[in-house]
């Protein structure tokens, strides 16, 4: 009988010390947090692969990244869709922001801040009866652009001649250059940098066998570096969006991500934590970007 009081008496003791009270904090429930949804906004996004600013096939890239933090520093989510008809599902409001537009688009809605600048230039190998100052230099020379660049990039008198072509395949473009079947490549400078990346080892072997064929013909063997000519104003796509508040809500969160960080020790904004992320960059991107010939 004894043994069953003091099992009681014990029993009790436990459940009054492990009871949640204020004397207790210890013992209290922690009630969990839970977050509110954040509101989601449904970006339309093109279809078409255009690393580093979009790489659809990964749902990521550059200019993507910029979007997201920027809806997000004001509390949004963003969902990023590639349909084939974009412009179509944003007309239709199935989409909440269309990206990747510009102003005179002729889409109806409400236009944010430029996002992101893009550098359509002209690249090719250096040589001595080769220097590109104008697009009229452009004339008589074998040119390979992207797709609608003749009208993009005002290049209508070009159109016509049968050195002109343009070619959506940046890879095999950049292979053309290297292999001397091109004399002038235009592209934009990033999507040359990341493409260049890609295909590296490409075009270190392309520089191996025309060393080797100089040797065999008894000739001596120049490498011709890179050069750019800034031909082509820079511009800057953005986003255009159904609503007013949506528009200002994503300009105030751009401009929240480009302000500094005070408390990183290099001081770096989200924005540009983004603009050099390794996996949108290449080696050859600062080799670009500092060509002689680039900066006259």
């Amino acid at each position: 009988m004894l043994r069953y009081v003091i099992l009681s008496f014990v029993s009790l003791f436990y459940l009054n010390a492990c009871l949640p009270t204020s004397n207790c904090p210890k013992c209290s429930v922690q009630t969990p947090v839970v977050e509110p949804e954040k509101p989601i906004v449904r970006i339309g996004a093109s279809s078409l692969n255009m690393p580093p600013y979009f790489i659809t096939t990964e749902n990521t890239g550059l200019e993507k990244d910029i979007i997201e933090a920027s809806f997000a520093a004001k509390g949004y989510k963003a969902i990023f869709e590639y349909p084939n008809d974009r412009k179509r599902k944003f007309v239709e409001n199935k989409v909440d922001c269309i990206s990747t537009v510009l102003e005179n688009s002729g889409l109806k809605g409400y236009y944010s801040e430029p996002i992101i600048p893009y550098n359509d230039m002209a690249i090719y190998l250096a040589k001595d009866n080769l220097r590109i100052k104008t697009t009229d230099d452009l004339k008589g020379k074998r040119v390979e652009a992207f797709n609608k660049a003749d009208k993009q990039l005002g290049l209508t008198h070009l159109r016509e001649e049968a050195s002109y072509r343009e070619h959506a395949s940046k890879a095999s473009q950049i292979l053309m250059l290297y292999h001397e079947k091109i004399d002038v490549l235009l592209m934009d400078v990033r999507m040359f940098g990341f493409y260049h990346n890609k295909m590296y080892h490409k075009i270190r072997s392309i520089e191996r066998h025309k060393k080797e064929e100089a040797k065999e013909q008894g000739k001596e063997y120049r490498l011709h570096p890179l050069e750019i000519s800034l031909i082509f104003p820079e511009y800057s796509y953005q986003i255009a969006c159904k609503t007013q508040q949506l528009r200002d809500d994503f300009n105030a969160g751009l401009k929240l991500i480009k302000q500094p960080n005070q408390t990183s020790e290099d001081k770096r904004s989200k924005y540009d934590i983004i603009l050099e992320n390794p996996a949108y960059n290449s080696s050859v991107f600062p080799e670009l970007v500092a060509s002689e010939n680039g900066l006259d």
